[in-house]
Parts: structure tokens; sequence; C-alpha cells
């Protein structure tokens, strides 16, 4: 099923989890949840300025498309694999959640979107950069900013309790799948 019931109603049983993903079950926090957002808008805004500022409006606007080509191929390869796979989120596997738990949307655990898109932002934005400043050591300042706002992304989802650990590395892993289709564009 697509959720393991309405409010009220069993919880859905933890011993369907490996280990690692029952350590997180039954979590759910807005804030995190909010804050998760904030970190999405911040890598994608952020790649977009940085570019802006170092090449110009126009070559600056031509590699912002192939970053968010990069991004939108993330949303759908992400996107697809959630709608496959079903899974059930953390929130459902504890009596918190409220309204959410009988949301659409409360099946679509595996894998997180949020991640596959935040670090596909930043791995096309390195790749811009290392293309602009071959051997510069300011591609290490953008892969770990990059890096780090993409895993802030990661943490919150799990701490909000909408992805499980599996969900964030999965959506990590799916960037090796988009970013070479948006950077192949450059």
């Amino acid at each position: 099923p697509a959720y393991c019931g309405p409010t009220g109603a069993p919880l859905c049983n933890r011993g369907d989890l490996n280990a690692l993903d029952r350590v997180t079950a039954g979590y759910w926090s807005p804030g995190w949840q909010t804050a998760s957002d904030y970190g999405l808008y911040a890598v994608g805004v952020g790649a977009a300025a940085l570019l802006f500022a170092d090449e110009g409006i126009l070559p600056g606007l031509n590699d912002s498309v192939v970053v968010a080509e990069s991004a939108l191929a993330a949303t759908a390869v992400a996107s697809i694999m959630t709608l496959a796979a079903g899974r059930p989120r953390p929130f459902l596997y504890g009596d918190k959640g409220g309204s959410a738990r009988n949301g659409a949307d409360a099946g679509l655990s595996f894998l997180s979107s949020h991640t596959a898109i935040s670090f596909a932002i930043a791995t096309s934005t390195l790749v811009t950069m290392r293309r602009l400043h071959p051997g510069s050591k300011l591609t290490w300042i953008v892969a770990g900013v990059g890096g780090a706002i993409a895993t802030f992304v990661a943490t919150a989802r799990v701490l909000g309790g909408m992805h499980f650990i599996t969900d964030v590395v999965g959506g990590a892993v799916v960037v090796r799948v988009a970013v070479p289709v948006g950077v192949a564009g450059a």
C-alpha cells in the first residue's frame, strides 16, 4: 500500500525496515522540512549568482540553463523511481505527522528529490567552474560549499521525517545519472 493507514490506524511495521532506516523511523519535524526547502533554494540561487558574477549576464545565463537541465534530469529520474517504489515515509512509523499521514505523498519516500536536485546543482556547478577555471583553487571552494549545502538538505530531509537515510543516499547517487545529461549541453 502507498501508506500504512490513516491517522489512528496501526503504524507501519518497523520490522519491515533495514537496521539503518529503523533509526529514523517515526521522525517528524515541520521545521526541518522547511529548512530543507531553504537549503535547496540556497544552492540554486547561489549557483546562479556565482555563474552570473563570474561570467556576466549572457554566458552566466547559458551555464545556469545547463545547471538547471541537470536539476531537471535529477527530478525526472528521482520522480520515476519514487513513484515506482511507493515506500512509506518515516513519519508513518510513528504517531506524528497529523494530516500528512493521509496525504497523497505519504507513500513517496524513496528516493529524495530534494537531495537529488541539490547534489545535481552542486555537482554541475562544480563541473562548470572547473571548465571555466581549470586548476584553480576556486573549484575546491565551490565543491566544499555546494557539497555542504547539499548535505545539509539531505540531513534536513531525514530529520524532518520525510525520508530515510537510504532515501537521501539514493538521491545523491542519482547525480551520477543526471549531471552528465545536463553537462553534456555545456
